[in-house]
């Protein structure tokens, strides 16, 4: 029994509808899962859950909400929320439009400086075009369609002798990565090296990670600090025990293939009197993301059991607050 509690759905960023992640759920194998859009609910969990249920799949409602805490973007994953309390709901609101704001401002400036490529075409990305590319279901706006539509856009118009765009390689040239720049440079003669493409300085104000803790809680949630090993070097155990000290945190993502060392952060959560929750942190499927496995490495397909560790009911002590597990 595979199970899965960090899955994207493209009401945010990922690239596959609720349904078909259900359906590509229970062809995996994974029996327990639940859908954790960036800011926003999936659209119309209860159909959800009944179309899990006719294929013996248990799906538990979902969110992860952005957050500060110590000047640290601190994500947080709500499961099991009942109707959000009233301060948790506008802020869904107010980030959900600031972001779309962000989203629409990055669009503008691509017209304003659009990329140059050295087969004589330019590439812009209209936010007009972004919503076209965008699923009725869309909620938040991220940079996902961005991507998606840049590596198109460059496919089409490049010359023959330059490489082909990938996802992977679109969204490294957007945030400026270095590899990018070397790749690209001769095909996209406008490009700067280490430097992001189309930048804003639109900011959304993030609520204290205390605050949204306490807000999942008033909403009758659960809550888990979402990949602690993401931040490099990785939290710290004195502001995870800070976190729990002054909130009603449930549980610590134990299991995430941000987290280089699990073993570190499931001793700290047993110290501190933490569940462990697990999940992939899933977009898409490619050899770095596969529902239900956390992976160490690049792997063949299928992953065997040493190149993967399994997420199951055991390891996720979590689902035991989450009735009827």
């Amino acid at each position: 029994m595979k199970v899965d509690l960090h899955i994207h759905t493209n009401c945010s960023d990922g690239l596959y509808s609720p349904s078909e992640i259900i359906q590509r759920a229970a062809e995996e194998g994974v029996t327990i899962l639940s859908f954790t859009d960036h800011n926003c609910f999936a659209d119309d969990y209860s159909s959800l859950i009944e179309q899990a249920k006719k294929l013996n799949l248990y799906l538990i409602k979902g969110i992860e909400i952005s957050s500060r805490f110590h000047n640290i973007e601190l994500h947080i994953l709500g499961y099991n929320l009942g109707q959000p309390c009233s301060a948790l709901e506008e802020y869904l609101e107010y980030y959900q439009k600031e972001k779309t704001i962000q989203t629409q401002l990055r669009c503008q400036e691509s017209l304003n400086d659009p990329l140059r490529l050295a087969s004589g075409k330019q590439i812009s990305l209209p936010f007009e075009e972004i919503q076209q590319r965008a699923p009725n279901n869309k909620k938040v706006y991220l940079w996902n369609e961005m991507i998606y539509l840049l590596a198109q856009k460059f496919n089409q118009d490049k010359r023959d002798q330059d490489p082909s765009m990938s996802f992977h390689q679109a969204k490294a040239l957007l945030i400026g990565l270095p590899s990018a720049y070397e790749q690209f440079k001769e095909a996209i003669p406008s490009l700067k090296r280490g430097k992001t493409l189309w930048p804003v300085h639109h900011k959304i104000q993030y609520h204290s990670t205390e605050d949204i803790i306490h807000w999942i809680k008033e909403s009758q949630g659960l809550s888990s600090l979402a990949h602690p090993g993401e931040q490099a070097p990785g939290l710290k155990e004195d502001l995870i025990a800070e976190l729990k000290r002054i909130s009603p945190l449930d549980a610590l993502e134990v299991y995430s293939p941000k987290n280089k060392n699990i073993m570190f952060y499931r001793q700290i959560a047993q110290k501190l009197g933490l569940l462990f929750s697990g999940g992939t942190d899933f977009h898409f499927a490619d050899d770095y993301n596969r529902l239900g496995m956390v992976l160490n490495k690049r792997t063949p397909q299928p992953p065997t059991s040493n190149d993967c560790l399994i997420l199951t009911k055991e390891k996720i002590t979590l689902l035991s607050k989450l009735q009827p597990f």
